[in-house]
């Protein structure tokens, strides 16, 4: 009866660990790609920051309404 058990957890755990195999390059490939578009998307929201700060300055906006925009701005991200 006892190896009855330890067959089956024996084979409980050769499939878990095929599985893991298995899956693994998937769910690695998954991490990065979320990771890599964190990134971009931060990249992305720094630069479109940077152009409005710009463009405020440019068309010579009150400084604190410039203040304003740009928390709204990131409160809205």
């Amino acid at each position: 009866m006892d190896d009855l058990k330890l067959d089956n957890v024996q084979q409980q755990w050769d499939t878990f660990l095929t599985s893991a195999i298995a899956w693994a390059p998937k769910i690695i490939t998954a991490v990065i790609s979320a990771f890599l578009i964190y990134l971009v998307g931060s990249w992305m929201i720094r630069m479109i920051k940077r152009l409005v700060e710009k463009a405020f300055k440019r068309r010579n906006m009150e400084p604190s309404l410039q203040l304003f925009f740009i928390k709204y701005y990131q409160l809205g991200t």
